[in-house]
């Protein structure tokens, strides 16, 4: 076919789950193995009526009130897209001036955005098909999880285990390691060992032994953990108020690479974004002997410490460590078999803890955490094991979305359809 090997983005309205079922069958159907990415253009309601009133050349609506009727329709009509319908992820794109839809600057900033999507779908700590590896699951932050648990498939890590079904309503699991599995687990306790994954992340890792971990998840620094090798970052409330210094750190995050990010992308930017965090170190790799590279100031960055613990996410796979002195040892973590040499961390009084900001914390890594789902209601489910080289085809389903009661809406112009090779 023409179309192997290529990117194909669909340009049309997609208001509704029906519009978008066509095309999710045929790529799910034709190319099992390829990724859907969802695209959401988003523009004020004001600007696309002033397209509207101007655009006189369109093939098939001759007026401006014809077209602003048509808005009306379609707004009434429109339905928020949702992974559960088979997407790999949904990005809601920025307004775009007209002048970049036109000639070779519109080729060029669509250009850009497939190519992200492309990179999303193959490098650093992207996923695509089932937990093993960090290029072998697909995962979203968008998605409130649920469904019925998939199995890994055979020739993947961990192969037979179950994995995906775990909510976003249930990602926040306490200080005890090991907790959060729900279902996942037959037996009481924390040990780790032998379970599936419920939201497709494998644990943190503290060492051989550790809560039953025979270093199957290990070693820290494995790039074939889902995400990425293991990474950490310090970070503290804004410089006001009750919060004296912004250094040393008040926390710290522990997890895989691509969920940490940085101040554009990942937990990271979102904390900055809607908590105000103070970044203290940025997302560092952990070395096989659970330290850091040798130039890292580990007063700035403690290293990681199941004492600390504030709270685990997403099954044990993602931490958030807190430094204040009436926090330590409160959690249940046994230090049993926790043999790493650690300094003791910088503590903080408990006068300087800002509560608005750390609850801002705590909803914002629970929202922000890319999470895999099980089998979707729609009845689809992702394709295990990585994609063939000539299967490299992402199908792109551009949807112009919005709706008169809300501050976006819904650009009926034309944008440029492009077809790359991947």
């Amino acid at each position: 076919m023409g179309i192997i090997g290529k990117n194909v983005i669909l340009d049309r309205q997609n208001f509704d789950v029906n519009q978008r079922r066509l095309w999710l069958a045929i790529a799910r159907d034709e190319f099992p193995h390829v990724r859907v990415v969802c695209w959401v253009l988003r523009v004020n309601i004001p600007e696309i009526e002033r397209r509207l009133r101007l655009r006189t050349n369109h093939p098939t609506i001759d007026n401006p009130q014809l077209a602003l009727s048509l808005l009306d329709k379609f707004c009434a009509m429109w339905q928020d897209p949702s992974t559960r319908e088979g997407f790999s992820s949904i990005e809601n794109l920025p307004p775009v001036p007209v002048e970049m839809m036109r000639g070779e600057a519109g080729r060029q900033y669509f250009r850009a955005v497939v190519e992200r999507a492309g990179a999303a779908s193959s490098g650093s700590g992207s996923r695509s098909g089932t937990p093993g590896s960090s290029s072998s699951s697909s995962s979203s932050s968008s998605t409130k999880g649920g469904g019925s648990p998939l199995t890994i498939s055979s020739g993947s890590t961990f192969a037979g285990r179950t994995y995906g079904g775990g909510t976003r309503s249930s990602i926040s699991s306490g200080a005890s390691y090991g907790s959060g599995y729900g279902g996942y687990r037959s037996t009481p306790g924390y040990v780790v060992k032998g379970l599936g994954f419920p939201y497709g992340y494998w644990p943190l890792y503290y060492g051989a032994g550790y809560r039953g971990d025979d270093e199957q998840y290990g070693p820290h620094s494995n790039s074939s953990r889902p995400g990425g090798a293991l990474s950490a970052a310090s970070f503290s409330p804004p410089s006001s108020g009750n919060t004296t210094s912004a250094s040393p750190p008040h926390y710290s995050l522990e997890g895989d690479a691509a969920s940490i990010g940085n101040t554009s992308v990942g937990v990271l930017s979102a904390l900055v974004n809607n908590c105000s965090a103070v970044i203290i170190t940025p997302s560092t790799p952990l070395t096989d002997d659970a330290t850091y590279p040798p130039s890292t100031n580990i007063t700035l960055l403690p290293l990681p410490n199941p004492s600390y613990v504030d709270s685990f996410y997403r099954a044990s796979s993602f931490a958030l460590y807190s430094y204040y002195s009436d926090k330590v040892d409160t959690n249940s973590n046994t230090t049993t078999n926790f043999t790493v040499p650690q300094p003791t961390p910088v503590l903080i009084s408990p006068a300087e803890r800002n509560e608005t900001f750390e609850a801002c914390v705590n909803n914002t890594i629970a929202l922000t955490l890319p999470i895999d789902e099980g089998a979707t209601s729609w009845g689809m489910r992702r394709a295990g094991g990585p994609r063939k080289s000539w299967e490299s085809l992402v199908v792109v389903l551009l949807v112009m979305g919005g709706g008169r009661k809300v501050v976006v809406g819904v650009a009926l112009t034309a944008v440029v359809v492009l077809m790359l090779g991947s």
